[in-house]
Protein backbone atom coordinates (compact mmCIF):
# COMPACT_ATOMS: atom_id res chain seq x y z
CA UNK A 1 0.00 0.00 0.00
CA UNK A 2 1.41 3.11 -1.33
CA UNK A 3 1.41 6.21 1.34
CA UNK A 4 -1.44 8.62 1.24
CA UNK A 5 -2.35 12.04 2.58
CA UNK A 6 -5.61 11.97 4.52
CA UNK A 7 -7.20 14.11 7.04
CA UNK A 8 -7.79 12.34 10.78
CA UNK A 9 -11.04 12.71 12.65
CA UNK A 10 -10.83 11.30 16.49
CA UNK A 11 -14.69 11.03 16.41
CA UNK A 12 -14.98 11.57 20.09
CA UNK A 13 -17.50 14.18 22.13
CA UNK A 14 -15.71 18.03 22.31
CA UNK A 15 -13.26 17.33 19.74
CA UNK A 16 -13.53 16.44 16.15
CA UNK A 17 -11.18 18.66 14.38
CA UNK A 18 -9.06 16.89 11.35
CA UNK A 19 -5.35 17.19 11.25
CA UNK A 20 -3.56 16.00 7.94
CA UNK A 21 -1.16 14.43 7.61
CA UNK A 22 -0.04 10.77 5.46
CA UNK A 23 -1.23 7.55 6.26
CA UNK A 24 0.52 4.09 5.42
CA UNK A 25 -0.11 0.59 6.64
CA UNK A 26 2.62 -1.26 8.19
CA UNK A 27 2.80 -4.95 9.20
CA UNK A 28 1.50 -4.34 12.67
CA UNK A 29 0.12 -0.90 12.87
CA UNK A 30 -2.26 1.66 10.57
CA UNK A 31 0.36 5.03 10.78
CA UNK A 32 -0.50 8.43 10.57
CA UNK A 33 1.78 10.39 10.61
CA UNK A 34 0.16 14.27 10.92
CA UNK A 35 1.73 16.73 8.88
CA UNK A 36 1.97 19.91 11.02
CA UNK A 37 3.89 18.48 13.62
CA UNK A 38 5.40 15.65 12.31
CA UNK A 39 4.11 13.25 15.41
CA UNK A 40 2.90 9.65 14.67
CA UNK A 41 -0.09 7.70 15.81
CA UNK A 42 -0.27 3.77 15.29
CA UNK A 43 -3.01 1.80 15.41
CA UNK A 44 -1.82 -1.58 16.07
CA UNK A 45 -3.57 -4.06 13.56
CA UNK A 46 -4.28 -6.71 16.72
CA UNK A 47 -6.77 -3.39 18.09
CA UNK A 48 -8.88 -2.83 14.92
CA UNK A 49 -12.51 -3.96 15.30
CA UNK A 50 -13.53 -2.99 11.73
CA UNK A 51 -12.09 -1.10 8.88
CA UNK A 52 -14.86 -0.03 6.20
CA UNK A 53 -15.65 2.44 4.18
CA UNK A 54 -18.27 5.20 4.33
CA UNK A 55 -20.73 4.45 1.30
CA UNK A 56 -20.75 7.88 -0.75
CA UNK A 57 -18.48 9.40 1.22
CA UNK A 58 -14.15 9.45 0.82
CA UNK A 59 -13.87 8.40 4.42
CA UNK A 60 -12.68 4.82 5.68
CA UNK A 61 -13.93 4.54 9.42
CA UNK A 62 -11.63 2.59 11.71
CA UNK A 63 -12.83 0.98 14.64
CA UNK A 64 -10.08 0.33 17.37
CA UNK A 65 -9.18 -0.39 21.20
CA UNK A 66 -7.09 2.06 22.24
CA UNK A 67 -6.91 0.70 26.24
CA UNK A 68 -8.43 4.41 27.38
CA UNK A 69 -12.17 4.04 25.87
CA UNK A 70 -13.59 0.35 25.53
CA UNK A 71 -14.52 1.24 21.64
CA UNK A 72 -13.02 3.88 19.76
CA UNK A 73 -13.32 5.36 16.22
CA UNK A 74 -11.19 7.61 14.06
CA UNK A 75 -12.30 8.48 10.66
CA UNK A 76 -9.81 8.82 7.49
CA UNK A 77 -11.30 11.64 4.95
CA UNK A 78 -9.44 11.06 1.47
CA UNK A 79 -9.95 14.45 0.76
CA UNK A 80 -9.96 17.62 2.65
CA UNK A 81 -13.67 17.34 5.15
CA UNK A 82 -15.47 20.03 4.87
CA UNK A 83 -16.15 22.81 7.95
CA UNK A 84 -18.06 21.09 10.77
CA UNK A 85 -18.90 24.34 12.29
CA UNK A 86 -22.07 26.25 10.95
CA UNK A 87 -21.16 29.73 9.69
CA UNK A 88 -22.67 32.61 12.03
CA UNK A 89 -26.21 33.58 11.89
CA UNK A 90 -26.08 36.72 9.04
CA UNK A 91 -22.76 35.76 7.59
CA UNK A 92 -22.96 37.08 4.40
CA UNK A 93 -20.54 36.78 0.92
CA UNK A 94 -20.00 32.84 0.39
CA UNK A 95 -21.38 29.90 1.59
CA UNK A 96 -19.82 27.30 3.85
CA UNK A 97 -18.16 25.66 0.28
CA UNK A 98 -16.76 28.70 -1.09
CA UNK A 99 -19.34 29.88 -2.97
CA UNK A 100 -20.68 32.88 -3.47
CA UNK A 101 -24.33 33.13 -2.33
CA UNK A 102 -25.78 35.96 -4.31
CA UNK A 103 -27.67 39.16 -4.40
CA UNK A 104 -30.92 37.51 -1.90
CA UNK A 105 -28.08 36.11 0.45
CA UNK A 106 -28.72 39.15 2.98
CA UNK A 107 -32.41 37.79 2.99
CA UNK A 108 -31.66 34.46 3.62
CA UNK A 109 -30.73 33.20 7.06
CA UNK A 110 -27.91 30.57 7.77
CA UNK A 111 -29.60 27.54 8.16
CA UNK A 112 -27.79 24.47 9.87
CA UNK A 113 -29.45 22.35 7.15
CA UNK A 114 -28.34 23.70 4.68
CA UNK A 115 -25.00 23.93 5.69
CA UNK A 116 -25.62 19.56 6.28
CA UNK A 117 -27.11 19.69 2.86
CA UNK A 118 -23.65 21.39 1.33
CA UNK A 119 -21.20 19.46 3.65
CA UNK A 120 -23.37 15.89 2.11
CA UNK A 121 -23.19 17.30 -1.72
CA UNK A 122 -19.52 18.13 -1.20
CA UNK A 123 -18.97 14.33 0.51
CA UNK A 124 -20.86 12.70 -2.28
CA UNK A 125 -18.98 14.58 -5.32
CA UNK A 126 -15.42 13.58 -3.79
CA UNK A 127 -16.31 10.52 -3.01
CA UNK A 128 -16.23 8.64 -6.78
CA UNK A 129 -12.53 10.11 -7.40
CA UNK A 130 -11.45 7.90 -4.04
CA UNK A 131 -13.41 5.31 -4.10
CA UNK A 132 -10.80 2.88 -5.70
CA UNK A 133 -8.15 4.15 -3.33
CA UNK A 134 -10.28 3.53 -0.05
CA UNK A 135 -11.34 0.22 -1.21
CA UNK A 136 -7.45 -0.69 -1.52
CA UNK A 137 -6.92 0.37 2.12
CA UNK A 138 -10.30 -1.28 3.02
CA UNK A 139 -9.24 -4.69 2.02
CA UNK A 140 -5.49 -3.97 2.78
CA UNK A 141 -6.41 -3.86 6.10
CA UNK A 142 -8.44 -6.32 6.68
CA UNK A 143 -6.13 -8.86 5.18
CA UNK A 144 -3.71 -8.14 8.17
CA UNK A 145 -6.48 -8.38 10.61
CA UNK A 146 -7.40 -11.65 9.73
CA UNK A 147 -6.35 -13.83 13.00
Amino acid sequence: MEPVTVWRVQLRRGDVREREGTLRLDDDAIVFEDRASAQQTRIALSTVASARRVRASPILMVEHDDGVDARSRTAFYFSQPPPLDTPPPGSTGTSSMGRPLGPFAAFRRTSRRRHQRDNVKYLTTTAAGVKATIRAWESGIAARTKR
